[in-house]
């Protein structure tokens, strides 16, 4: 298999799943929320330094 039949086939399946619960959403906030931070962060360091580099 392809990447790209791999991500359609992803998408196809989770087409057909329920819409998330309220507890559900709760639970991935809860656990991707540290890492989502951490790459805003990080994205914010870099452009930052890029920023000031380019001045």
């Amino acid at each position: 298999m392809t990447l790209d039949e791999i991500a359609r086939a992803g998408w196809e399946d989770g087409a057909n799943d329920p819409p998330l619960t309220p507890t559900q959403r709760t639970y991935l906030i809860a656990l991707l929320g540290p890492h989502i931070r951490a790459s805003i962060a990080k994205r914010a360091v870099a452009s930052s330094d890029q920023t000031s580099t380019a001045a």
